[in-house]
């Protein structure tokens, strides 16, 4: 009885082990973590431009996301959405137009919801907003928008799905004037 327990004891670490193993971590099975890709190494989705009628555009920061690179994929996951440092400035109601670098989403979502106070530096080109409340539903939408009726400081939450690579949610700060 006594090696009947030692043996299964002995066969649930090495199972135990066998899993926790690190050969599925996206290192190529080395089981070496310095191999693994970081987070900052997760694959950029495909960028994604917010302009005007007249010409004025700016960047959208890429927040969470989930991507397949042509070498590997990951996902990244942000607490609170993340944008462009300087505001977009447009009119009341102003026409806009979602451009993206490579072919369009399959889906594309969007929401408007007022800026909560003062960002924060996220890294790189972005800044990071802390929500007071849960963001704003997303709802389906086209490429061309409008912006806010209402002068303010507002920030536009963008997802996009690609069926094949993955999705990837953008924001952009916006200032109607």
């Amino acid at each position: 009885m006594r090696h009947a327990l030692l043996a299964w004891l002995l066969f649930v670490v090495a199972a135990l082990a066998a899993a926790c193993s690190d050969t599925d971590a996206g290192d190529g099975g080395t089981g070496d973590p310095a191999s693994s890709p970081a987070p900052a190494q997760v694959p950029e989705g495909p960028g994604a431009t917010l302009s005007t009628a007249s010409g004025a555009a700016v960047e959208g920061a890429q927040g969470t996301r989930c991507w397949q690179g042509s070498n590997f994929g990951g996902c990244v996951d942000y607490l609170s959405p993340v944008t462009n440092p300087q505001p977009l400035v447009v009119s009341p109601g102003e026409a806009l137009t979602l451009g993206f670098a490579a072919r369009d989403p399959d889906r594309l979502s969007l929401a408007w919801m007022q800026a909560p106070g003062s960002p924060t530096a996220a890294g790189g080109a972005a800044v990071s907003w802390v929500l007071r409340e849960p963001p704003p539903a997303l709802s389906a939408s086209e490429k061309t928008l409008r912006a806010p009726a209402g002068p303010g400081r507002y920030l536009l939450l963008v997802s996009g799905v690609w069926s094949a690579q993955g999705d990837v949610s953008y924001g952009f700060y916006v200032e109607v004037r």
